[in-house]
């Protein structure tokens, strides 16, 4: 009973001082619960989600920011805070007006981010930088587990209406049992996991079972991942092999925990963890240079992409962090968090984002090749299979990214979608199969239609690479084969309307595929509506 009463003290405590923030879980709930009942329009829900929660995450920044300075803590601050909070919800609901637009979902995640980060920095302190990892992970479970007793708890209690007093349709069932979820979770779980930030200058206890966890069962299996890469780096040596693209995975694994464990095990004084915070970072560098020489060999040969763009500046902020846990055995550790914030920005928000910077590279490659080999003209390509296998290479590599860009050059974009690739470039594509493909490709904005004489509306999302030859669409377990249909569309088409049976009408936003001579598709992707009688 004390623990709980202590909960409920700190509850209340945590709702007082992130009030915006428990104000904002409230109306998530409602945008919720109305969704759920209403079944509105499902781009209208997801802006209005994603923008209470960005205010609501912006609130918590500049609360804890105004905890750890005091010269934020001035009159009407609370004021303030709260047109900041309204205004920056209002302006990422209109920014988030082309919602299906990844320049807006990179932007988005990448603010998101940077605003959790930051309400991470302001925890920090000297007295708490080897504490507050831990203490915010065991935050973490307890308010999930919390949330996930009440769910389960209030799922159980409308089975028993159910079964027992009154019987439910199958589909309010449903709906109750989303609403309990979503209580539980963006109200209840998210709230007692704010109540529990740590408040400047407060002492944090770790539980006991975090030590028993991290320092006796996760540290040996660290310890053991970086024995296994240096027997790999000890292989490379001997062999003389350059490292493979094998390497990648497990040395970003070694990284995140050293950058885990760096937070989290020092608070502990044992000879181990001693020579850990002062060696450990030296430790890791052969790791991280062993990953960089595999990703510029990644890169040298395929190129930038978005996810080795981020593999990169990831590894910078690795290497970044490691340097500072040699300075002053790890006092400016907390700094890395800036750094990140910094990264974050750079490759969602400015020109340097993750969509431009590899469109960008690629199409340096490219140009590069098609110059070399005199294959451009007149802003055209033009044919030759009389280059070497190296640049036949480097241009599929190059057309395969570029292909699927809406940024990509305008010579590349100017191809027809179902021009082959050997009547573009004048060899094999290398795919695996013959050079007998031609390509669709479409995406468009679903506009406004008529939704008169239908009973409900749903989603459809289907790909498939091993098509069998036929385009089926499957929609709330029925078929329907739209081979003949698709196999008529233009490039020149602005919108793809089709109703393949009386009774349901298919609006697409996007239809790609892949077909052969004999119209066998080899693959295809769609996504849109059906509108179902």
């Amino acid at each position: 009973m004390n623990y709980l009463r202590q909960l409920f003290t700190r509850l209340r405590s945590g709702i007082s001082r992130y009030s915006i923030a428990f104000y904002g879980s409230c109306v998530l709930f409602v945008i919720t619960a109305v969704f759920i009942y209403a079944d509105s329009d499902e781009n209208l829900f997801i802006r209005l989600i994603l923008s209470v929660f960005l205010a609501m995450v912006l609130s918590v920044t500049l609360q804890t920011m105004s905890d750890k300075y005091d010269r934020f803590r001035f009159n009407y601050f609370y004021l303030v805070h709260i047109i900041i909070s309204v205004a920056s919800a209002a302006a990422c609901f209109g920014l988030l007006n082309d919602i299906d637009n990844v320049y807006t979902a990179v932007g988005y995640a990448g603010v998101l981010a940077a605003l959790a980060a930051a309400a991470l920095y302001f925890l920090f302190s000297a007295d708490n930088i080897n504490t507050v990892i831990p203490f915010l992970f065991k935050n973490i479970i307890l308010a999930g587990f919390i949330g996930l007793v009440f769910f389960g708890g209030i799922t159980l209690c409308i089975y028993a209406v159910n079964y027992l007093i009154y019987e439910f349709d199958y589909d309010v069932i449903g709906r109750l049992i989303l609403t309990a979820l979503a209580f539980a979770y963006e109200v209840l779980a998210l709230n007692i996991f704010l109540s529990g930030l740590p408040n400047a200058g407060e002492e944090l206890h770790i539980p006991g079972v975090f030590k028993i966890l991290v320092l006796y069962v996760a540290f040996p299996i660290y310890l053991l991942l970086m024995a296994v890469l240096y027997v790999y780096l000890g292989k490379i040596l001997i062999t003389l092999n350059m490292p493979g693209g094998q390497i990648n995975l497990f040395a970003s694994f070694a990284a995140l925990f050293f950058i885990f464990f760096r937070f989290t095990i020092i608070q502990y004084d044992y000879p181990i963890t001693r020579i850990f915070a002062r060696f450990g970072g030296l430790i890791m560098l052969p790791v991280l240079a062993a990953q960089a020489v595999a990703v510029y060999i990644r890169l040298n040969a395929y190129g930038l992409t978005s996810a080795r763009y981020l593999s990169v500046v990831l590894n910078i902020i690795v290497l970044i962090f490691v340097v500072l846990s040699l300075i002053k055995r790890g006092k400016y550790i907390s700094r890395i968090i800036i750094v990140f914030i910094s990264a974050v920005l750079l490759v969602s928000v400015t020109p340097l984002n993750l969509i431009d910077v590899p469109v960008y590279e690629q199409t340096l490659r490219l140009d590069r090749v098609l110059a070399k080999n005199n294959m451009f003209s007149d802003g055209s390509i033009i044919p030759n299979a009389e280059i070497s296998e190296v640049d036949k290479a480097t241009i599929r590599s190059c057309y395969n990214y570029l292909i699927s860009h809406d940024n990509a050059p305008y010579y590349i974009k100017n191809i027809k979608s179902d021009t082959a690739f050997g009547d573009i470039f004048g060899f094999d594509p290398d795919f695996g199969y013959a050079d007998n493909l031609r390509y669709y490709n479409f995406h468009g904005q679903a506009s406004q239609f008529d939704i008169s004489g239908y009973a409900r509306l749903v989603e459809i999302n289907e790909s498939s690479y091993t098509a069998g030859g036929r385009f089926i669409v499957t929609v709330e377990n029925a078929e329907y084969d739209l081979t003949g249909f698709v196999l008529t569309l233009s490039e020149d088409d602005t919108e793809i309307i089709y109703s393949p049976a009386d009774n349901i009408t298919l609006i697409f936003k996007t239809v790609d595929y892949s077909v052969d001579h004999d119209n066998i598709f080899q693959y295809y992707y769609i996504s849109g509506y059906a509108l179902i009688k």
